[in-house]
């Protein structure tokens, strides 16, 4: 079985709920492929949908140092900032998906949504 192969059986062991056995394999292709942006995103996604938000950080992070371009990177790290309260540090990756793709709806919209969540917390105070 080739890499590919592998990488397809891990997003499909996670798409059926298997996601232990989906972390295993990813981990283990991440081992022979540690720059491999794609398992790098993934695994990030996979851990921020698991509540795991610090390791989540942690892939998005080192798959940007790879592909400082990639504008789904940034929001998909954006988004787990958020999750956590990080606000500002979620309005700064989503401006910086702003400026690989400025034409990005899910950028916009979601950099409008963190600064009306960030001000109105701001009001409370």
């Amino acid at each position: 079985m080739n890499y590919r192969e592998k990488i397809e059986e891990a997003l499909e062991l996670y798409q059926q709920g298997n996601t232990e056995r989906a972390e295993s394999l990813i981990q283990v292709i991440l081992k022979k492929q540690p720059e491999n942006i794609q398992l790098l995103s993934m695994i990030g996604f996979m851990y921020a949908q698991l509540g795991k938000a610090e390791s989540a950080i942690d892939y998005f992070e080192r798959a940007l140092l790879l592909d400082p371009q990639n504008t789904d990177l940034y929001i998909n790290l954006g988004e787990t900032l958020y999750e956590l309260g990080r606000m500002e540090e979620a309005i700064q990756n989503y401006q910086k998906a702003l400026e690989t793709n400025p034409r990005s709806p899910w950028a916009i919209s979601i950099q409008g949504g963190c600064f009306n969540t960030r001000d109105n917390s701001m009001k409370r105070y």
